[in-house]
């Protein structure tokens, strides 16, 4: 399909992963205002991992945000938000979505990494050279406190592997949905 946004890897690589991992990963594609909301009945709070890496202007990005929400698994789930943690511009609106998340107390970050055009990782936090970024964080929820406090509970319990693997495994490795957005 021609999907404004759409990568020429894009579709090579969710057939890969669908491939490696059948059944538990649900590409979205389109325009993710529309088509997120759209799978919010049949995938809310079943997905691990939920990816935004759509619109790159403020608006955009922190509906993203606030959409994929709908999806994460209450008990746990990680967020990832790609061009963020650089200095090129596309990266302010992503930037700007994730400091609102954070203030309005949706949001806890947990990582954040700054990349050179090679992928080299460069540090926790920007260095001002990169012109690549991701960031990783947790989706606050009443019941559990967040990705940070279930991988604690996970490791003060004994977990040998650490919390955040052991937490994967318990809830089956059902991943997210991934919306590639305009």
């Amino acid at each position: 399909p021609e999907l404004r946004g759409a990568k020429d890897y894009s579709f090579p690589v969710a057939k890969f992963m669908s491939d490696k991992f059948p059944g538990r990963i649900t590409f979205t594609w389109g325009n993710s205002l529309e088509t997120v909301p759209s799978r919010i009945p049949e995938l809310r709070d079943k997905c691990d991992i939920v990816v935004v890496d759509g619109g790159h202007d403020a608006a955009t990005a922190w509906q993203d945000t606030v959409n994929m929400r709908e999806l994460a698994n209450p008990e746990f789930a990680i967020f990832v938000i790609d061009d963020v943690n650089c200095i090129a511009d596309y990266c302010r609106g992503p930037e700007e979505a994730v400091a609102r998340a954070v203030k309005q107390g949706m949001l806890e970050m947990l990582l954040k990494r700054a990349a050179m055009w090679d992928g080299m990782v460069v540090g926790e936090e920007s260095m001002g050279v990169a012109m690549r970024g991701f960031s990783l964080g947790s989706y606050i929820d009443k019941r559990s406190g967040g990705a940070r406090a279930q991988m604690q509970a996970s490791s003060d319990a004994g977990s040998p592997k650490g919390g955040m693997t052991k937490r994967v495994e318990e809830t089956g490795g059902k991943s997210g949905v991934t919306s590639k957005g305009v």
